[in-house]
């Protein structure tokens, strides 16, 4: 069931990088980088989807360990999503060189944390959940990442900043949903539940972003 599952998702990220390409930016923005995130999010969810397919060997090892890079690399970029809508949607403080320099540091610091914590020493071992063969990280997890919740914790300031001063509530929302979704447990047949709210939440910043560039239409562009 979560090989269908798995695909389903790739499928729907797939759709939503397409989306984004049909309204693309004139000049380079910032807020690109959620290409790179969707990118690794296609990514990651494939590969689970043709873990089965694969087989259990060396190449499918070495496919689940650039997972575990690619989040280690990517998902902190985030950060520089978040900081980068406040300064498209032109909240003042945000356009500031040094919050953005700030932000960036902020990023790095999260994949060289990610990087020790998740990708050093990592060894793998296969799992079959639910149909979907992959390889997991064999070490003890207790608690959400480090780095997510640092990452989430600059989601919710920015989501809350654009909600508050540019009336958009979708940002918040996502992360909201996300962050309890993460937090409860369902009981589901099912290991794919926290993608469905990460799935959600990038569509919350696909719409974001979209809606960034229609700025002028909401009267933010310049003010």
């Amino acid at each position: 069931m979560d090989t269908l599952i798995y695909t389903l998702f790739t499928v729907a990220y797939i759709g939503l990088i397409i989306w984004l390409l049909q309204r693309s930016e004139p000049r380079f923005v910032w807020t690109n980088v959620l290409y790179l995130i969707i990118l690794a999010l296609i990514y990651d969810n494939g590969i689970i989807a043709l873990g089965k397919v694969i087989g259990e060997s060396d190449i499918l090892y070495y496919l689940n360990y650039m997972r575990f890079v690619l989040h280690a690399f990517i998902t902190p970029l985030l950060v520089v999503f978040s900081v980068a809508a406040l300064r498209e949607a032109n909240i003042r403080w945000a356009k500031h060189r040094a919050v953005f320099l700030i932000a960036t540091l902020y990023t790095i610091v999260l994949m060289v944390i990610e990087f020790m914590i998740g990708v050093w020493d990592l060894s793998l071992q296969p799992a079959l959940e639910y149909g979907a063969l992959r390889y997991e990280s064999t070490a003890e997890h207790s608690g959400p990442p480090v780095m997510i919740l640092l990452a989430t914790v600059v989601m919710l300031i920015c989501s809350l900043f654009l909600l508050l001063q540019r009336k958009w509530p979708w940002f918040f929302i996502g992360v909201v949903v996300m962050t309890i979704g993460s937090m409860v447990s369902f009981s589901v047949p099912s290991s794919a539940i926290t993608n469905l709210f990460e799935l959600f939440l990038m569509t919350m910043l696909v719409l974001t972003k979209k809606w960034l560039g229609r700025g002028k239409r909401f009267g933010f562009e310049g003010d």
